[in-house]
């Protein structure tokens, strides 16, 4: 007799016919059955549609300006102030002048401490090179800007450095105490400048500085204080700037031998450059 692997008992079979009747009526009611407050989103009038397409705001046109526009000037340019700009020279205007052109406090404030460090402005190109100062608001300046000449002659105050003070040093457009004090450490070392490029060997101060106030100094070579080669002591020989141990000593074994009358010996054998900057500070007797 066959073994029988699948039972399904009298209560099963109901069961799975009252779930067949249940899904039955289930798709009846869906079919017969309508929702009438519900439309299909997908179903659009034409009507409504067309008038949709037709009256759809346009997007608006980015406004332009010319490069002198104010308006242009203010959205480009957030760091200025919008302003009525008159004739100026930048030598001569103050914190609030220059926040009246435009500049805001900080940018103010570099200006003045630039014009105080480094001299004054001589063209408008010096004034262009301030990293404050764009491409853009140097272009909307520079039609105003107006340099006086006879105010610039009038502060360009000459002085001379081999009789200068501390106080004195200190007028001077970017020359502070201690580069003062420097200066006058230098020139004692030295006994004196015999130009101004020989600021740039004082410590601290950079080619920038002293190009920027060549026009307010001076130097007389007549105040230059020379060595007598054959009676300086070797303490003081030695402490000029332009000597150093090895060519200290040549000139001590030389006078050692004879007066000495030039310094043709020490050619060939020195720094040449030293040996040229020192014959300014050299005497025979």
């Amino acid at each position: 007799m066959p073994q029988r692997h699948f039972i399904v008992t009298r209560g099963q079979k109901a069961g799975i016919a009252g779930l067949s009747l249940i899904i039955v009526l289930l798709v009846l009611i869906s079919e017969l059955i309508e929702s009438p407050g519900l439309k299909d989103p997908f179903d659009v009038d034409p009507a409504s549609l067309n008038y949709f397409v037709l009256n759809k705001e346009k997007p608006a046109k980015e406004k332009k300006f010319s490069s002198n526009d104010p308006a242009h000037r203010k959205t480009t340019n957030k760091h200025y102030k919008k302003t009525e700009i008159t004739a100026f020279d930048p030598n001569q205007l103050d914190m609030e002048g220059f926040e009246n052109i435009g500049f805001s406090e900080k940018q103010a404030a570099v200006i003045i401490n630039y014009r105080d460090q480094f001299g004054w402005f001589k063209t408008k190109e010096d004034f262009a090179k301030l990293y404050v100062v764009s491409e853009e608001k140097f272009e909307q300046l520079e039609p105003h800007i107006a340099i006086d000449p006879g105010y610039l002659a009038g502060m360009k105050v000459s002085t001379e450095l081999n009789a200068a003070s501390m106080e004195e040093l200190q007028k001077i457009k970017g020359i502070g105490p201690m580069r003062a004090e420097k200066i006058i450490k230098y020139r004692e070392a030295l006994g004196g400048f015999v130009a101004e490029e020989q600021l740039s060997e004082v410590y601290g101060l950079d080619d920038k500085l002293i190009e920027s106030i060549k026009d307010q100094i001076s130097v007389d070579i007549k105040l230059v204080e020379k060595l007598n080669i054959n009676t300086v002591t070797k303490k003081k020989l030695m402490h000029h700037p332009y000597i150093d141990f090895e060519m200290a000593a040549l000139i001590i074994k030389e006078r050692d031998q004879h007066p000495i009358a030039d310094l043709d010996f020490l050619e060939g054998a020195v720094d040449n450059d030293k040996l040229e900057k020192l014959k300014s500070y050299i005497r025979f007797r």
